[in-house]
C-alpha cells in the first residue's frame, strides 16, 4: 500500500537542496507528488509530498530527519 508523507525543510538557501531531496526521496522508491518552495531572506523553504510504500514510510522519515546535519530542519 502507498501512503502519502508531506514534509517541510527549511533552511540557509544554497545549490543542491532539492536534489539532495530528491535524492533520498528515490533511495526509498517514494515518489515526489507535489511541492511548493521559496527562499525568503535568503533561507530556504519548502513543503514536499512524497507517495511511498508503507514498508519505506519510516526509513523516509528517519532519513529526511538525518539531514538536519546538512542544516535543514
Amino acid at each position: 500500500m502507498t501512503i502519502s508523507l508531506v514534509m517541510t525543510a527549511i533552511g540557509p538557501d544554497r545549490p543542491g537542496i532539492v536534489n539532495l531531496l530528491s535524492s533520498v526521496g528515490e533511495h526509498f522508491g517514494a515518489n515526489w507528488a507535489g511541492s511548493r518552495m521559496a527562499n525568503l531572506a535568503g533561507q530556504f523553504a519548502g513543503m514536499v509530498h512524497f507517495e511511498v510504500a508503507e514498508a519505506n514510510a519510516a526509513k523516509l522519515e528517519a532519513a529526511l530527519r538525518e539531514l538536519e546535519s546538512s542544516g535543514l530542519r
